[in-house]
């Protein structure tokens, strides 16, 4: 994830967390579910292209695009 991405993933994960209003829960989770798919799509495209090992190992954060 991009340093913008991580501070939105935060701020989003702190809204939803303290979030009382229905409507806006759900848009704030779908916000949160197009990061999710964004990195999906990123971590497929890496794997499919053999630059992105298919595990990582926790004491090595892997470098992401």
């Amino acid at each position: 994830m991009t340093p913008e991405e991580r501070e939105q993933l935060d701020s989003l994960c702190k809204r939803i967390a303290i979030e009382k209003d229905a409507q806006r829960f759900d848009n704030l989770v779908k916000e949160l579910e197009v990061l999710f798919e964004a990195k999906h799509e990123r971590l497929q495209s890496m794997r499919a292209s053999g630059s992105f090992p298919a595990t990582a190992k926790p004491d090595q954060p892997a470098m992401e695009s």
